[in-house]
């Protein structure tokens, strides 16, 4: 059994700031920009090394003070001594910081480890002013949201929450805010609850290291998310060029769209191109590899399979059941399913305690989504087909490589190394890389297989995207199937086939295909032709179809769209079925050729109701106001600037929890 120290928790503190700002936009790029509302930003900067993040930007903000050559006058601006007396109070503030300024206060905060997740809504909320006595709605949502998010993320740790000081009628909310977030997370899985950390609270005051961390962490990600107003390019890019390492989640709450790094959701973003997250995908000058050694996910924080268990949830003893249970041929179902008109063998978790096991590993393997290059879009949250497919678009060659039995040949002590690569120790390694595998190999049909695979190809997409763009070549990794495309016949077989050899796969040659503009070529099943990627024709009439019956059998249950959720539940089991392959196939479509589904879909509005919802952003509202309201009805908690346990300690799952 691992022992007392084993088991010591990481000790993480998050920073938490707000801050609401000018949202501008222009009409066309030729027109001037004009405010068109305000952007509220929640901002959360996550150090195991609070003390030392503070004293160094105190350091550093001394050195700022001394150097007279930074506090000239310009324009806009109060007079130097009036901005110096500012800064003397508060320490580092994004928006009165000149870009000299900023740029050494990031710099002092990048010398300790630190994390950065900020959420941002465009919604309009009254602007926040220092003399506001209450939350809105929005902001209490914002901050459960982040609240349960970081708990989560931070699972097996003890997280310290430091809210900044504002008003009495504010400050009483945040305990209650925790408080809600940690029953909400222990009220999931059938109230077995999910891995979370233990939740602690105080209140900072500026001028605090860690206050002015979080402040910058929303000034930085504001920069982009396409304002209409271009930023001064130099001192904005090497600001994004530092944080992009650093930034571990941004998320659009309004959409609940999640970011990874600055691939920026509102187009066009200036900042975007600065990490290569193009349209043509591929390793730049202005974008060195960002892959690296180290982590800043989870395993970083467990050194043992003691910490590893406490991370996931688990008594230890459990984590040995489910590791045992890995192993055995009878936790597992094995399905043979006729796709394409190929067999193809799947290999599906059925014990309960092994499917819960790697649920909660599949969440933690897609916190690691950034670090997989653009080009790979399978599997990962936010890309798909089409992001495969657009690339290759108008080139006028085009080769498809496929690498033979992908899965089956990514061994154990392969998915153990990538482990070990991200951050985690070789006994923590091995321990998840024996509940992620069966036989020796990742099985088809696990939870954990896809973004599993994705990280094991990682750091080879980043090596053939900067061999393929340095050869006038464009390329994209679907799963197992590679493509490569450009204007002149080629061959990529030998230069992929020696970087596979390093890993241990080899190329499938009876599946490489060559061709050229106006032979019939699909990328991830989709159609290439010169208007972009396209949703096969025999897909379009098959949806076309189901829809229609879709349609008829809702409008046997409801007379109306609002009535779409007791209709769906009413669906006899043939159309409860009908329903789940109309809904992923009409999505699958929506990523594709937006516009023509939405078009085909409004011509069934009843199914389209229960597919994506009617559109009911009152109803958003009431929800989002219930749940405030339910916070604000919590018996009142008063935070100091001493820490405050908050919430009940997270309670651990035995394997009997699974028995029967």
């Amino acid at each position: 059994m691992p022992d007392r120290i084993s088991r010591e928790r990481a000790k993480f503190t998050v920073f938490i700031d707000e801050s609401m700002v000018e949202r501008w936009d222009r009409a066309s790029q030729s027109s001037e920009p004009a405010k068109v509302g305000h952007r509220l930003l929640v901002g959360g900067a996550v150090t195991s090394q609070p003390e030392l993040l503070h004293e160094s930007l105190q350091k550093e903000a001394a050195e700022v003070l001394a150097d007279g050559a930074l506090w000239e006058p310009r324009g806009g601006r109060p007079e130097p001594h009036l901005r110096r007396a500012r800064f003397e109070k508060e320490g580092f503030h994004f928006v009165y910081d000149s870009p000299a300024i900023r740029e050494r206060g990031f710099r002092a905060m990048c010398h300790v480890d630190l994390r950065l997740h900020v959420f941002y809504s465009n919604e309009y909320v009254p602007a926040m002013k220092a003399q506001d006595k209450e939350m809105s709605d929005l902001q209490i949502g914002m901050l459960f949201t982040m609240a349960h998010t970081l708990l989560r993320r931070y699972a097996g740790c003890d997280l310290t929450f430091v809210f900044e000081n504002a008003n009495d009628a504010i400050e009483r909310l945040y305990g209650p805010i925790l408080v809600q977030a940690t029953e909400y997370l222990d009220g999931l899985n059938e109230g077995r609850g999910v891995a979370r950390a233990t939740a602690s609270a105080q209140i900072g005051r500026k001028p605090d290291g860690g206050l002015s961390a979080a402040d910058y962490a929303l000034g930085i990600v504001n920069l982009d998310l396409g304002q209409g107003k271009v930023p001064q390019f130099e001192d904005g890019r090497r600001l994004l060029e530092r944080a992009a390492p650093r930034v571990a989640h941004i998320m659009n709450f309004d959409r609940a769209l999640h970011r990874r790094r600055f691939d920026s959701v509102d187009l066009p973003s200036w900042a975007r191109h600065i990490v290569g997250v193009s349209s043509r995908p591929g390793v730049t000058d202005t974008n060195p590899i960002l892959i690296q050694t180290g982590s800043t996910g989870p395993f970083t924080f467990w050194k043992s399979v003691g910490q590893l268990a406490t991370g996931l949830g688990y008594a230890p003893e459990t984590l040995h059941a489910v590791q045992a249970r890995a192993s055995r041929s009878d936790s597992y179902s094995f399905i043979e399913a006729k796709i394409k008109g190929k067999v193809r063998k799947f290999t599906v978790a059925k014990d309960p305690l092994l499917m819960d096991a790697q649920g909660r590993l599949a969440y933690l393997l897609n916190q690691f989504a950034g670090r997989l290059h653009p080009s790979c879009s399978a599997y990962v949250p936010g890309r798909g087909a089409a992001d495969a497919a657009r690339p290759h678009v108008g080139h006028r060659w085009a080769q498809r490589l496929d690498i033979a039995d992908f899965f089956g040949n990514t061994t154990t002590a392969r998915v153990q190394q990538t482990l070990e690569e991200l951050g985690a120790t070789d006994e923590v390694a091995g321990a998840l890389a024996s509940i992620m595998t069966y036989g020796g190999c990742l099985p088809v049909g696990s939870r954990t297989s896809p973004m599993m695979s994705n990280l094991v190809l990682a750091q080879f997409d980043y090596e053939v995207a900067e061999w393929a763009d340095s050869s006038g070549l464009t390329y994209s990794r679907y799963a197992d199937d590679m493509v490569f495309s450009g204007d002149g016949a080629f061959d990529a077989a030998p230069a992929v086939s020696e970087r596979l050899a390093s890993l241990g796969y080899v190329l499938n040659a009876s599946k490489t295909r060559l061709k050229r503009r106006g032979q019939p070529f699909r990328v991830a099943g989709l159609t290439i032709d010169e208007g972009g990627p396209r949703v096969p024709k025999s897909l379009k009439r098959k949806l076309r179809l189901e829809l229609h019956l879709l349609n008829t059998a809702v409008a046997k249950m409801a007379e109306s769209t609002d009535e779409h959720s007791d209709a769906l539940a009413q669906l006899d089991h043939a159309d409860q079925m009908l329903y789940g392959r109309v809904r992923g196939l009409a999505r699958y479509c929506i990523g594709v050729e937006f516009d023509w589904a939405m078009a085909l879909l409004e011509k069934f509005p009843l199914a389209q109701s229960v597919i994506i919802g009617a559109p009911n952003p009152e109803r958003r509202q009431a929800a989002l106001k219930h749940s405030a309201n339910r916070i604000r009805s919590r018996p009142e908690m008063r935070l100091g600037e001493s820490n405050v346990p908050v919430g009940a300690p997270p309670a651990l799952i035995t394997e009997v929890m699974f028995r029967g």
